[in-house]
């Protein structure tokens, strides 16, 4: 299964699909698409939970990721 964390104002989402179920892949590929047009920032985490590398594409087959939005300082 692969899972999404949406880190935003609204708190943290969760998104899970089957790799191998065509519809849930889409669906998630268009959040994670519509996320990082928005300017959010995606990550994949390791088996142990730890932030691994930055990805600019979505892979259905990553595992888990972490998608953060943009920090804006002031």
């Amino acid at each position: 299964m692969g899972e999404m964390r949406i880190l935003d104002e609204s708190g943290d989402t969760k998104k899970i699909w089957d790799p191998d179920n065509k519809d849930e892949v889409k669906d998630a590929e268009r959040t994670f698409n519509d996320l990082t047009q928005k300017g959010f920032k995606a990550f994949t985490v390791d088996k142990k939970g730890e932030k691994g590398k930055p990805i600019d594409e979505f892979d259905p087959e990553a595992g888990k990721m972490i998608l953060v939005p943009r920090l804006v300082g002031g």
